[in-house]
């Protein structure tokens, strides 16, 4: 399902999620029929969106484009960290700053919360410059490089700042099925 301002839209015949931890921001296709023209105009770019998923929020993110063509309406969007994509940082060079304090000045016109990792500790970057036009999310991989940690989008939007952990027990298992 699709739910976007408040409204719930079922039956979509191709749903296509893009989702990479190495990818910085995921992204979303869905497809249906628009018979009868009852989903012309219910979206357009810029509006937020959730792919729920068996009662479980997959994605929260915007739209990017709705195209009709075919009798068919296409709804593609990206995650919440997108925006950090599209729109460079105010140039200058920050002092004595986290890569967390970072994240969460760069992302607060759109409301991104960000979190770290339990028992992760991050250490002050003594300047870090930006350069005009530089996008924020590059500000952002270059922190996180040299603090040898990894950026993500959780489903619900928050962006976090973590590493993997290899002791874990085993969330999901990907299986190729050949036919």
């Amino acid at each position: 399902r699709l739910v976007v301002a408040g409204e719930e839209f079922p039956g979509w015949t191709r749903w296509e999620p893009e989702s990479c931890l190495l990818t910085p921001s995921d992204a979303w296709s869905l497809a249906a029929p628009n018979i009868g023209g009852l989903l012309a105009g219910k979206f357009s770019p810029g509006m937020e969106a959730k792919l729920v998923l068996d009662g479980a929020v997959v994605m929260k993110g915007r739209i990017d484009e709705v195209s009709l063509k075919d009798g068919e309406i296409e709804v593609q969007g990206r995650d919440e960290i997108s925006f950090l994509l599209d729109c460079s940082a105010d140039p200058g060079t920050r002092q004595k700053i986290s890569l967390l304090t970072m994240a969460r000045a760069l992302s607060e016109p759109w409301g991104i919360t960000w979190a770290v990792q339990t028992g992760l500790a991050l250490g002050l970057h003594a300047s870090v410059k930006i350069g005009p036009g530089q996008p924020r999310w590059d500000v952002l991989a270059t922190m996180a490089k040299k603090d040898r940690v990894l950026l993500w989008c959780e489903p619900d939007g928050t962006g976090m700042i973590g590493r993997p952990n290899y002791t874990a027990d085993i969330a999901c298992k990907l299986c190729r099925v050949i036919p």
